[in-house]
């Protein structure tokens, strides 16, 4: 078995395109975009046949049932701060 899971998408999506990277997925342009978008945890790694394969790592057990951000981490705490800040909320 092979233990590497691959490289985070947005270290391989450096210096290719969202249809570039699609075409190597064989996926859709927005399906790139949605995943160079969103903070799951997603992999790239590059099969022996020279193809790549996408991977997504989730959390089971327990971790399955943190709030939101606390399994997604400073990205998520940065949002809702500026959500909060755009309704007139504290931070």
């Amino acid at each position: 078995m092979n233990d590497y899971l691959g490289a985070p998408l947005k270290d391989f999506a450096k210096g290719r395109t969202q249809p570039q990277i699609a075409e190597l997925l064989g996926i859709t342009q927005g399906a790139v975009s949605q995943m160079l978008n969103s903070s799951r945890d997603i992999r790239i790694r590059e099969c022996g046949d020279g193809s790549f394969q996408a991977l997504e790592i989730k959390p089971v057990g327990r971790a399955r049932n943190l709030p939101l951000e606390r399994r997604s981490g400073e990205r998520r705490t940065a949002e809702r701060r500026q959500a909060e800040r755009r309704a007139g909320g504290a931070a």
